[in-house]
């Protein structure tokens, strides 16, 4: 296990629990199949107590070609592996969308196509409610103070004093 740079800045972790399986198939996915048969490597404990040299060989490979071509090639070959996300790339992750992480936003945000990351907290017999935009500062005031029992000539002294912003 271990995290590699790409060409292109993109990172990548090596996860490989069966790595006497996958061992061959990341020397072929890596264009380095020597590796394989290299006295330092034949061997899980010989991989292990040479890992420094292991490790700098990948770095170097890795870092010859682009995140894409690596995620090709390490699929081609059956190696487990795992990409190291960016927040940027979360939006547009298909786990995260098949997972229902992230829920349009009503109102004003649907025109705009606003999303939010939904909650993760599910109740038997109960529906979510909609997601919504945040209100501006003040926006609800005058409603919460109407609903706490305030007149309106009271709220209205409250704003033109600037206690209060609607």
């Amino acid at each position: 296990m271990n995290h590699y740079l790409c060409a292109d800045g993109r990172g990548l972790y090596l996860a490989m629990v069966q790595e006497a399986v996958e061992w061959e198939r990341l020397t072929q996915a890596v264009g380095r199949p020597e590796l394989a048969k290299d006295p330092r490597f034949k061997e899980l404990a010989l991989r292990r107590a040479n890992a420094p040299a292991l490790v700098a060989i990948l770095d170097e490979v890795f870092a010859t070609k682009p995140l894409e071509f690596w995620r090709a090639e390490l699929d081609r070959h059956t190696v487990t592996f795992g990409i190291i996300a960016r927040i940027e790339d979360l939006p547009d992750c298909p786990q995260l969308a098949a997972n229902g992480i992230f829920r349009p936003v009503e109102g004003d945000g649907v025109r705009a196509g606003l999303r939010t990351v939904d909650s993760p907290i599910q109740l038997d017999g109960a529906a979510k409610g909609p997601a919504r935009r945040a209100p501006a500062l003040g926006e609800d005031g005058r409603a919460i103070l109407e609903s706490l029992g305030y007149d309106s000539a009271r709220i209205d002294s409250l704003v033109r004093d600037g206690v209060l912003r609607v």
